[in-house]
């Protein structure tokens, strides 16, 4: 249809071919990214790392190649630089104006501003070797990607939905939430990391001393 169709469907790996036109979407199956609930989505890379879950990369490059399953979320490299801004943002806008085209750019950069919320996002993923920053900023990178999700209608049945429901799933296992929560209180910072520690060694100590008291009296008593 276009040069964009093009180079869509090479980014995808998807082999030429006529589109197919999808059934029509009713209203309750796309929902605008800025008015929903963030969390109720998926977390961001460092809230995900917390919860036990790790990053790899996908077996091929195509953007559509996002899944995950028993604690790994697998994502596709994606190198950046200058021009990927206004290639991804003409891409976007192709598949919103052709029905039928289909919605894999639009889900993954939406997947993508999800994770990343800051530039420690964007370190653990550039860690992993999804990402691969030549803006040499991280911060800039994050500032990228969350731009270019505002006003996206996201499809609600199509595989992100499916990507989102079973990370939710995983993070609620009451085990997941209080690892979380006991890194983000007392490994954010050393200084949390030292006073934790310190207090396991009072409580060790503690114990001993007990212990060797009660053996004491007891022997006294005998």
């Amino acid at each position: 249809m276009h040069v964009l169709d093009v180079y869509r469907k090479s980014v995808i790996q998807e082999e030429p071919s006529q589109p197919t036109p999808k059934p029509k979407s009713t209203n309750r199956d796309w929902l605008c990214l800025e008015a929903q609930d963030r969390d109720h989505f998926i977390r961001s890379a460092i809230a995900l790392q917390d919860a036990g879950i790790s990053f790899k990369k996908s077996k091929t490059k195509s953007l559509r190649d996002f899944s995950f399953k028993r604690g790994v979320l697998r994502l596709p490299t994606l190198k950046l630089d200058d021009s990927t801004e206004y290639i991804f943002l003409n891409l976007i806008a192709f598949e919103r104006l052709h029905i039928g085209t289909g919605s894999e750019i639009t889900s993954f950069i939406v997947l993508m501003d999800t994770i990343i919320d800051s530039a420690m996002d964007v370190s653990i993923l550039s860690r992993n070797g999804i990402l691969i920053n030549a803006f040499g900023n991280d911060q800039v990178v994050a500032n990228l990607f969350n731009s270019m999700s505002k006003e996206i209608p996201v499809d609600r049945n199509g595989e992100l939905e499916k990507v989102r429901e079973s990370m939710n799933h995983y993070c609620k296992k009451p085990w997941k939430r209080w690892r979380a929560s006991l890194i983000h209180t007392y490994f954010r910072s050393p200084w949390a990391m030292v006073s934790l520690i310190g207090a396991f060694f009072i409580f060790v100590f503690t114990m001993i001393q007990t212990i060797y008291t009660v053996r004491q009296s007891h022997q006294e008593d005998c």
